[in-house]
């Protein structure tokens, strides 16, 4: 019967453990970013911040979508009511790729990455937007070690970095 007990006792213990560590687990996930790829983790942890997500969303659509209206304006409309031998299509394409290459740059390190891998795409984008796009590969403007150090310490906790 004291086996029986003990085990019950046990059983009841784990159990306990394992709600205790599940439900930490998810408070972890909903806290913070995990640090394996971990579908249902993400999701969580963007779930609980809406705030953040639509700001981002915002932020992008705030770059993309003057790109794509001059973009328009200047390659579909403009040739429609304008005489097309006054418009020089190259310095157009070269204005739409430096503003591009910009707004890459301004949306962050993902965006930059994309902007690098179209320019190896000869057979998605012109030569002069191609041209503009590997500046991302040559010469992107690093950041402060202030903000990358103050980024890892925000990260990883309080930990001691040495030179």
């Amino acid at each position: 019967v004291e086996y029986e007990t003990t085990s019950k006792t046990t059983a009841f213990s784990q159990e306990k453990h394992e709600a205790e560590s599940s439900s930490s687990s998810v408070l972890h996930h909903r806290y913070y970013l995990p640090r394996e790829y971990d579908r249902e983790a993400i999701l969580t942890y963007w779930s609980h911040r809406p705030i953040t997500v639509v700001s981002r969303l915002a932020t992008i659509l705030s770059e993309f979508l003057p790109l794509v209206v001059h973009y328009t304006r200047d390659f579909h409309i403009a040739p429609l009511v304008t005489d097309t031998s006054i418009i020089n299509k190259e310095e157009l394409q070269r204005n739409h790729a430096v503003r591009l290459r910009e707004s890459l740059t301004k949306l962050g390190p993902a965006f930059v990455k994309l902007g690098q891998q179209l320019s190896i795409r000869p057979d998605l984008l012109p030569a002069v937007v191609l041209k503009e796009l590997q500046q991302l590969c040559d010469s992107v403007k690093p950041i402060e070690d202030k903000i990358a150090f103050s980024t890892i310490v925000n990260e990883l906790g309080n930990i001691i970095l040495s030179d």
